[in-house]
């Protein structure tokens, strides 16, 4: 049970992993309260969704995007001029 506002929107989904609720006083809790004992909550939903905030996948996730990044600027840097240089002289 979480305030739907800031990061628990990231991680929460209302109804499925958890429940958000509004306003942010006694009577929104209390709410939020009631319905999540009304919610029959899938265990294997909640660790699938759970994993996308893994260690393994932020490290993961982080090498992807470092390797496409040094990808693209060896890529830059090895890619030839196509300007013409002209000489007056």
């Amino acid at each position: 049970i979480a305030l739907g506002a800031g990061g628990a929107l990231d991680t929460v989904v209302d109804g499925v992993t958890g429940v958000l609720f509004q306003p942010q006083r006694p009577e929104g809790v209390i709410e939020a309260v009631r319905r999540f004992e009304t919610i029959n909550f899938s265990t294997d939903e909640i660790v699938r969704r759970a994993k996308r905030f893994s260690r393994a996948r932020f490290e993961r996730d982080i090498a992807r995007i470092v390797d496409r990044s040094i990808h693209e600027r060896t890529a830059q840097a090895v890619r030839p001029t196509t300007e013409a240089t002209v000489s007056w002289n």
